[in-house]
This record gives structure tokens, C-alpha cells and sequence, in this order.
């Protein structure tokens, strides 16, 4: 980490303006995050591309949505991997993300659970304890993959970071569920428009209004991974500049180095 090299201003933000700062960084790295992309979402969306396209019953339909937003985390992780490092060094490659992202992969069994666990109290408690159990554990992949830490101590990290910001934690899981369902419906939207009208086939795989599981949807889960990673990111971020003074350990770290 050259910490003269960092490329956003170390100091406590809003949780939309955490999302303004995300957006924007993405657009100044879309390339990089394109790649990245290419290479991790790819070869998922082809696996994908027989069973999703083949008409099969509504709930398998449901069931093998709800196994991709469980395995969404661990594809989140080489992006986690990548902002960490592209926000202190301007030569970052997509081989490095790939490479740093073994700590991460590990958490992820954690991570999967802690979202099954959410969805089941969504289920049966009509969504008022899914906000606690996800917000408890919104970073622990943050902790595992660039704090180096172990799975149980990566859930202890999240959680004292939660508390110690319960605003960010909230609305950071609010928002993020928010930035899922936007690209699902953006991607839904856009691909009907093509399907139906500029191709003139209808809709050969049904649509969300209609209640339908469509392929679309899928491909929206995928496109919305590397937002939700960078977003919880710059919200990592901020959160240890606000209670731990990152700002100024990254000055020191300066320091030293100048020295």
C-alpha cells in the first residue's frame, strides 16, 4: 500500500454520499471493472445460460435464484479485492485482485450462512429481523480478505464495526439491497425492451410483472455484485475513518515513509 498514492479523501461520510463517491469511482474504472467482470461473472453467467433459458417449473426457477444470491458473496470477494487495492496503487491488475482473493473465499461459507440465516428470519418474521441479522455481519469479508483476520474473528470485527456505526450498518444493508433490486429491474427493463420490441420475439421467457423468474434476472444479480462490493467498501472505509481514525494512520504511515 503506498499510502501517498490513496485516491479519495479520508474522512467520515453520509451513507449516500458513501454510494455517490462508489458510483463514481466505478465510472472512472470501468475498464478495470469490466475485466474483472469478464473474467469472474463470465464463465458463471455461461453456466448459468443452459439451465436459466431451458423452460423448466416456476419454483425449480425460484429455488436456483435463490442459490445464486446465496453463492453472490464469494463473487463479490475478487472485487473487494480489487477496490482495496486500486484505491492506494494506480497499476492495479485484474490478475491481482484474483490473487489477493484466497482470504476472502474462505470467509465466504460465513457469509453464506449469515444470508440464509437473514432470509429465513425475513421469511417468518415479514422482514423485520432480516435488517439486524444482515447488518451484523455486512462486513466480514471486508474483515477476512484485507484484514487478514480468521472466520470467527472476521464476525467479531463486523459485528464491533457495526456497532460502533449502527446508522452506516443499516442503511449500508438497506441500500444494498436497494442497489440489488435497482440493477435487477434495470436489467429486466432493458431486456424486455430489446426481446420484445427492436427484435420482435415477445417474451419468450416471460416477465417480472407476470411473475415469472426470467433470465434477465439472473443476469441482474451478476451485474449488480461488483456495485454492492464497491459501495460496502467505501462504507468500510469511512466507518474505520469515523471510529478509528484511519485518516490518520494513513497520514502517519506518510509520515514514515517520508522519513
Amino acid at each position: 500500500m503506498n499510502p501517498f498514492a490513496c485516491r479519495i479523501v479520508l474522512r467520515p461520510r453520509s451513507p449516500f454520499e458513501s454510494l455517490d463517491l462508489a458510483l463514481c469511482l466505478l465510472r472512472e474504472d470501468a475498464g478495470l471493472f469490466a475485466r474483472l467482470m469478464l473474467v469472474v461473472l463470465l464463465p458463471v453467467a455461461l453456466i448459468l445460460a443452459p439451465t436459466v433459458a431451458y423452460p423448466t417449473s416456476h419454483d425449480w426457477d425460484a429455488v436456483r435464484l435463490a442459490l445464486l444470491v446465496l453463492a453472490a458473496p464469494a463473487l463479490q470477494v475478487p472485487f473487494t479485492q480489487l477496490i482495496a487495492r486500486r484505491l492506494f496503487d494506480d497499476k492495479v491488475r485484474v490478475r491481482d485482485a484474483l490473487r489477493g482473493s484466497s482470504a476472502g473465499w474462505r470467509a465466504y461459507p460465513l457469509v453464506a450462512l449469515s444470508t440464509l440465516v437473514s432470509l429465513t428470519l425475513a421469511t417468518f418474521s415479514l422482514g423485520m429481523l432480516w435488517l439486524p441479522a444482515h447488518a451484523g455481519t455486512l462486513w466480514v469479508v471486508e474483515a477476512a480478505a484485507l484484514e487478514r483476520l480468521s472466520i470467527p474473528r472476521a464476525l467479531a470485527r463486523s459485528v464491533a464495526l457495526s456497532s460502533n456505526g449502527v446508522g452506516k450498518a443499516v442503511v449500508g444493508s438497506l441500500v444494498s439491497g436497494a442497489l440489488l433490486m435497482w440493477v435487477v429491474l434495470g436489467t429486466e427493463l432493458m431486456a424486455q425492451g430489446l426481446v420484445q420490441f427492436v427484435l420482435q420475439l415477445g417474451q419468450p421467457f416471460g416477465s417480472i410483472q407476470n411473475g415469472d423468474v426470467t433470465p434477465w434476472m439472473f443476469a441482474g444479480v451478476l451485474l449488480a455484485q461488483p456495485l454492492i462490493a464497491l459501495y460496502r467498501m467505501i462504507l468500510y472505509v469511512d466507518l474505520r475513518t469515523a471510529v478509528e481514525g484511519w485518516d490518520v494512520q494513513v497520514a502517519m504511515m506518510a509520515a514514515a515513509e517520508r522519513a
